[in-house]
């Protein structure tokens, strides 16, 4: 899997782009690529686009080593974010809700899983950026 960051100028929206096939070391270093981004206020609302993977090689111990991972690595004090998964398909949403169920009680953090993009920008509570491109999944 490759991800790739963005940060809006409209908002403080992180959008984290995922492509291509999910693996565990995939995972671990997008949780230390988010730690680095720890604290910063121009990233107080996450959108992980899952619309532009192509599968899942993780099964459920797994998934369930790297978000008991998580948990320790984060820590107690940060600012508050809500991180939205947008998965169009239904084994990505599947995995998404999963993720998100499992990564419950991360403090600071408020996890979600959509199927359509609107529902997240509906969740953080900000317009849809002008910048977002619905087409390509991106801030422009």
């Amino acid at each position: 899997m490759e991800f790739s960051f963005e940060i809006s100028s409209e908002a403080p929206l992180l959008i984290v782009r995922h492509s291509g096939v999910v693996v565990k070391q995939d995972v671990q270093s997008y949780i230390e690529a988010m730690l680095e981004l720890e604290g910063r206020e121009d990233c107080l609302f996450q959108l992980n686009d899952f619309s532009g993977l192509q599968g899942i090689d993780l099964d459920f111990s797994k998934v369930w080593s790297l978000t008991r991972q998580a948990k320790l690595l984060y820590p107690d004090s940060r600012l508050p974010v809500r991180c939205a998964f947008y998965a169009p398909t239904d084994i990505v949403f599947g995995f998404a809700r999963m993720y998100s169920t499992m990564m419950e009680g991360v403090p600071g953090v408020t996890f979600e899983a959509v199927r359509c993009i609107h529902e997240a920008w509906e969740w953080f509570g900000i317009p849809e950026p002008k910048s977002w491109d619905a087409e390509n999944g991106s801030v422009a």
